[in-house]
């Protein structure tokens, strides 16, 4: 994997409509979240959708839910809008989307080099963006890794 380099492949296709149940054992956690992204302190906006389901950063934030599994693994679940009920993941070339269940990946909060960060525990990679006319987020070390900071919502 450590040859791929994901901005010479565009995402093709869209994510089928696919409403999928919740696995058992899945809990959702109590409070909703948008998280916000930042490169080298200056602000991104918020992630978002970008596209068929693939996620960019703007100021039309994705709300999410947590959800944790029995190992303690979090997922983040869409709750409004268009893409509720889709859950983060990424494809197999580290592009980040919104996915039905079967397709999703764990991701944790952890800080990094003093910043708090993002990371995909599929392929242990860290959020991140090509360039600013390349709007896709990725889940890529090589690229510019983004500062993501959970923004709490009461309800």
């Amino acid at each position: 994997m450590a040859n791929m380099d994901p901005q010479s492949r565009s995402p093709e296709g869209s994510f089928a409509r696919s409403l999928e149940q919740t696995p058992f054992g899945l809990k959702e956690g109590e409070r909703r979240l948008k998280i916000q992204l930042a490169f080298n302190g200056s602000p991104k906006g918020h992630m978002s959708v970008y596209g068929n389901g693939w996620t960019s950063w703007s100021g039309v934030a994705l709300v999410f839910a947590e959800w944790t599994d029995s190992d303690g693994k979090t997922y983040f679940r869409v709750t409004d809008g268009d893409w509720k009920d889709y859950y983060l993941s990424v494809n197999h070339n580290a592009y980040v989307g919104l996915y039905g269940w079967s397709n999703a990946v764990p991701w944790k909060f952890e800080t990094v080099d003093g910043k708090n960060r993002l990371k995909c525990l599929w392929n242990h990679q860290l959020l991140s963006f090509y360039s600013d006319s390349n709007k896709y987020l990725y889940a890529w070390d090589d690229y510019n890794e983004l500062e993501a900071t959970p923004e709490w919502l009461n309800s």
